[in-house]
């Protein structure tokens, strides 16, 4: 351990070490002062555990993103658009990275091809998938001042459901001209059992029937097991 003005080296590993006597001389070549001066060579720079905290990194998970698997999906959420054929309809493709990190914030990261081209879509967290008691709710976080206890609590949030200048909220997006995009959404919680992308045919992100112009499931996944 090296002490030095106060200040402590921990954890150094020395090789070499030489101490040197230099005379200082005044202008009659007459030695006025002699200094000692401790030099050393370090081989290594050993880091304090102490002062260094180890960072730890989340987990990573990466997920294919297909259709609803249930046979039974489709016709429990109202079927299929009728202004597009199925092939046209299920065309989507994409991945789902994820970032768990240990305080329970999750990072999402959605890179998306084959949607329709402008259409509107919003992601769902499915929290109980059985279809005969199914709920989901917004894949977003619960905003300051709005009681997530109530039903349908997301339609107390403000903003413009025809995606106006802020968007379509937390949780909706507009494909491209080419039908692709990419979405990051940051949660400060765990998502809950599944995910599901929904299409919305009038271009809106509140209200409008199932199965008449919002089609859930264009996508689906299954979340990891977040307790194991």
């Amino acid at each position: 351990m090296l002490i030095t003005n106060g200040f402590t080296i921990s954890s150094l590993h020395m090789e070499k070490a030489w101490f040197y006597n230099i005379k200082i001389r005044n202008e009659d070549n007459k030695i006025k002062k002699t200094i000692g001066i401790l030099v050393l060579s370090f081989a290594l720079l050993i880091p304090c555990p102490i002062l260094l905290a180890e960072s730890k990194q989340p987990k990573i998970y990466t997920i294919e993103l297909i259709p609803p698997t249930h046979t039974d999906f489709r016709s429990m959420m109202g079927g299929m658009p009728k202004e597009i054929s199925k092939r046209t309809f299920l065309a989507a493709t994409g991945t789902l990275k994820i970032y768990a990190h240990d305080d329970n914030r999750t990072d999402l990261i959605f890179d998306l091809q084959g949607l329709l081209p402008f259409g509107v879509y919003t992601f769902w967290d499915v929290v109980n998938p059985d279809l005969c008691n199914f709920k989901d709710r917004p894949l977003m976080n619960v905003p300051k001042g709005v009681d997530s206890s109530k039903d349908h609590w997301w339609n107390e949030i403000k903003f413009d459901e025809n995606g106006g200048p802020e968007g379509f909220g937390n949780f909706g997006f507009m494909a491209d001209r080419n039908g692709k995009a990419y979405v990051v959404v940051n949660l400060d919680h765990r998502p809950g059992k599944e995910f599901l992308l929904d299409y919305h045919a009038d271009g809106h992100v509140r209200g409008g029937k199932k199965g008449v112009v919002v089609f859930p499931g264009v996508l689906w996944a299954k979340f990891p097991d977040w307790g194991g």
